[in-house]
């Protein structure tokens, strides 16, 4: 199974250079642990192979069963740091893999319903200037997708509950119960494999079942966080808050002090709590030391900002190099040897060679600008600009599927320009009978005194 969640990433991310090389290095962590573990275990406690993966697996999840434990001080020891490097980095890298598969379990339930005559609402093809939040709810049939972000978890539990009842021999609702215990990692250790197989078996649906819930609950709540944005009920920052923060924080002249839409979503992203204000500084910080380039422009990264860096990490890639290959002396030719092997068997799979150790930045750099701006920028600002071309066009048939035309003067929620003046002109002139409203002096704009 774990070949075929590989498979999954791989396949996903094909025409990704970096992706054979990040599921080697997965892989390599996932044996690594097993290995260590499985040596360690038998040396300290003496199980056998068996038991040493189910003692892994049970460990990696948190479930804990306590039907097999560690009962020597070297033993209990060294599942202390098995605990800490499962956790950290096993679970976390399986996870991947995990979420991929349940990915997959979405798209086939969405196939399905799509056969069955139930089209789910891609809200990605949606021109935002054209669908209003409360057009894209209207769309959308939120138990339709509930289910299909459950549809993963269903199939666990269904498969987990029918394997367990023969295994173990257990009722269909023991088996139920079993489940749902070991998913939600409680464990309490009542029922549990006896037979070699069945805790190889086990070991295998204990990663899958534990990930696939964590994910389903994740995505269940990213479902109901973007509800209620689209209602308005999460996610609103305060507008003058922001305005009075650029004055007091950046300096800003009161007079033409401004929210962006950067802004606002920085600010809602925070209020939300996805992220928190001390990452955002860390992340402002990066980029303005980042755009200090070749013009040394504080609030911009242009082309010439690019280059520069782009020039400035080559050089630095090339140094670290230099140093590795004078420091590694002769590991470095066995390294080139196990290079190659690899492109032998990438080559037998199909797979070119550039695929596996190519990185963006191992073709040179031109120093000269006209040159990097002719041959390597203007190719890849032509396909981005065929790109959002064939977006747009997406975007038009999407809101001519759905019945909603992306003007922003006709769609929901907006009004036209002429509209606009016209209540804007209607709100000012007072009522028959009323006499005028108090309007702000000419010069409202003026600095603010003291």
């Amino acid at each position: 199974m774990l070949c075929s969640l590989l498979f999954v990433r791989l396949r996903r991310w094909g025409s990704d250079h970096r992706s054979l090389g990040a599921v080697l290095k997965d892989l390599f962590i996932i044996a690594s642990y097993y290995v260590v573990g499985i040596l360690v275990l038998h040396r300290f406690e003496g199980w056998s192979t068996v038991d040493s993966i189910y003692f892994l697996s049970v460990t990696v999840t948190t479930i804990g069963y306590g039907d097999i434990s560690p009962t020597t001080n070297a033993g209990q020891l060294a599942s202390c740091a098995l605990i800490l490097a499962g956790i950290v980095f096993v679970l976390t890298t399986l996870s991947k893999y995990a979420s991929a598969l349940a990915t997959l379990v979405r798209t086939l339930t969405k196939s399905i319903m799509r056969l069955a005559g139930h089209e789910m609402v891609n809200v990605g093809d949606l021109p935002i200037e054209g669908f209003s939040p409360a057009t894209v709810n209207s769309l959308i049939f939120y138990p339709r997708v509930y289910a299909v972000a459950v549809a993963p978890l269903v199939v666990v539990f269904f498969v987990f509950t029918e394997k367990w009842r023969h295994l173990l021999d257990l009722s269909h609702f023991e088996a139920f119960y079993f489940a749902v215990v070991t998913c939600t990692t409680v464990g309490y250790g009542d029922f549990a494999p006896r037979t070699p197989r069945d805790k190889l078996v086990c070991s295998f649906f204990l990663v899958l079942a534990v990930v696939v819930l964590s994910d389903t609950i994740s995505q269940l709540f990213d479902i109901r966080l973007k509800k209620r944005i689209r209602e308005g009920k999460s996610c609103q920052p305060d507008l003058e808050g922001l305005l009075l923060a650029k004055i007091r924080d950046q300096g800003a002249d009161p007079r033409t002090v401004a929210v962006y839409e950067s802004d606002y979503v920085v600010a809602a992203l925070v209020e939300s709590g996805i992220v928190d204000a001390d990452t955002c500084r860390a992340i402002r910080r990066f980029y303005h030391w980042t755009a200090l380039g070749a013009d040394g422009d504080h609030h911009d990264i242009d082309l010439g900002d690019l280059h520069h860096k782009l020039v400035n990490d080559a050089r630095r890639e090339a140094d670290a190099k230099s140093r590795r290959v004078a420091r590694l002396g002769s590991l470095h030719d066995i390294a080139q040897g196990a290079a190659a092997g690899v492109a032998a068997v990438a080559a037998d799979a199909g797979i070119a060679a550039e695929h596996v150790f190519a990185s963006p930045r191992d073709a040179p750099v031109s120093e000269d600008f006209g040159e990097w701006y002719a041959t390597v920028w203007t190719p890849k600002a032509q396909a981005a600009q065929e790109e959002a071309q064939l977006r747009k066009a997406a975007e038009a048939h999407c809101a001519a599927h759905y019945h909603v035309y992306a003007s922003a003067a006709t769609a929901p929620g907006k009004v036209a320009p002429e509209e606009k003046a016209r209540r804007v002109d209607d709100a000012e002139r007072p009522a028959a009978g009323d006499s005028p409203r108090a309007m702000p002096p000419a010069n409202h704009l003026a600095p603010l005194a003291g």
